[in-house]
């Protein structure tokens, strides 16, 4: 079934080292630079950054499936996953390894383990923080406070990693930066992160109302199923052994690595494979409405990025910077909910960044969102920076349950908060 959401686990990105001559937008899903771009000087001077929230893809990963015999490649994961276990007088580093050709696919990879590559990326992406918020803005504390920093993650080896290689490259180690920081995780059957039928067996329902639809099954008669067939033909395997979200899982995993590929694998196939398993995703969260998905999917996750941001506007949190570690099946209807995403698969380590602004001369809130090197007017907002009011607005629609008074806090808070 294509609509299962397996955690991002179905879908990696492409390197340029591939001998296809692949579409650009393909060629993306890899990762790109981080970009964020700067206000421009007659709108910042009169605001003052307040916080920082980042929700991003993991890093470059092994595949997440057992991959045919037909691929090549054999994995190599130098990084290693390492628990620090202490109690009372007692304590160990212990370090997790996979030895060598005893795991399903060939090396010495877990299945779905961050890779170096994919670990120095968000190192990278860390930096680039490193020099916005701390050597740029002077926003971000110059040495580590645990305080100021929020960190969550899904309870998955390479999004946590993740979450560690983007602090270490926002936080260089050394003696300053050896604060010990909380990853916060909950059980996986209560992930908020991503869309979960286990936390809104909704979704289940929508999921079966769409694939019953008559446009959904004409679209799988008449573009999935001869899909399937090219990629059963090519792989001399029954169709009915054929699983999407396994093959583009392999495919693009060794691509994205400059594995050589099924000689039989054309470059229109993989294409269209790609498109069409985003079709199938693009219409699930659309359905039954853009808005009606988002709230039963999306909902509660929306609520904890806005509740960071009423905490700081209300005084009640010292963080500056939450940082979220997740899917891209997590920013794909995140992005959706808020109509800005471009339909294109989220890549490897791919970011989106909100920021809370106050303006120094009206003591009003406005929300910037950034994905893709770009800020995005989001649905409902008049600028790329969000007033608070049309921000909260559009919070609200998200909202299952009865709403409490989110309102800004009046003046005299604020002005409290100025002199704290």
């Amino acid at each position: 079934m294509f609509l299962r959401l397996a955690l991002g686990c179905f879908l990696l990105l492409l390197s340029k080292s591939t001998v296809y001559s692949l579409n650009p937008s393909i060629l993306s899903y890899c990762g790109e630079d981080l970009v964020i771009p700067p206000l421009p000087e007659n709108v910042l001077k009169d605001l003052e950054i307040k916080q920082v929230q980042v929700v991003m893809r993991h890093g470059d990963r092994a595949p997440c499936s057992a991959c045919s015999t037909k691929y090549s490649g054999v994995w190599t994961c130098d990084l290693k996953e390492g628990t620090f276990v202490s109690k009372e007088r007692t304590a160990r580093l212990f370090q997790k390894n996979y030895p060598l050709h005893k795991n399903v696919n060939p090396g010495n990879c877990g299945l779905g383990q961050l890779t170096d590559k994919g670990y120095q990326q968000h190192v990278s992406n860390g930096n680039v923080l490193r020099q916005t918020y701390i050597q740029s803005m002077g926003f971000f504390s110059s040495h580590l406070v645990s305080e100021e920093v929020y960190v969550r993650s899904t309870d998955m080896p390479r999004t946590i990693l993740s979450a560690q290689a983007f602090l270490e490259g926002l936080y260089p180690s050394d003696e300053q930066n050896s604060t010990v920081l909380t990853i916060h995780a909950v059980d996986i059957q209560r992930e908020t992160m991503f869309p979960n039928r286990n936390t809104n067996p909704l979704l289940i329902k929508y999921e079966k109302e769409l694939i019953e639809s008559d446009s959904y099954k004409k679209h799988t008669r008449d573009y999935t199923q001869p899909i399937k067939q090219e990629i059963a033909d090519a792989l001399d395997i029954d169709i009915k052994e054929v699983d999407l979200l396994v093959i583009l899982d392999c495919t693009m995993a060794h691509i994205c690595n400059g594995f050589d590929m099924p000689s039989t694998m054309s470059k229109s196939l993989f294409e269209r494979a790609v498109n069409d398993i985003t079709w199938h995703h693009k219409s699930l969260y659309r359905y039954p409405s853009p808005q009606d998905y988002s709230r039963v999917a999306m909902g509660t996750f929306i609520r904890e990025l806005y509740n960071q941001m009423f905490d700081n506007i209300a005084g009640k949190t010292s963080i500056k910077l939450a940082l979220y570690s997740a899917h891209d099946t997590s920013v794909m209807p995140l992005l959706s909910a808020f109509s800005i995403w471009d339909d294109i698969w989220v890549g490897y380590a791919k970011t989106v960044i909100f920021e809370l602004y106050r303006s120094v001369s009206s003591g009003n809130y406005f929300v910037r969102v950034m994905y893709g090197g770009r800020a995005h007017k989001m649905i409902g907002c008049s600028d790329v920076l969000c007033s608070w009011e049309d921000f909260d607005s559009l919070v609200a629609l998200f909202d299952e349950d009865e709403r409490i008074d989110t309102s800004v806090p009046k003046v005299e808070v604020l002005n409290q908060r100025e002199e704290l």
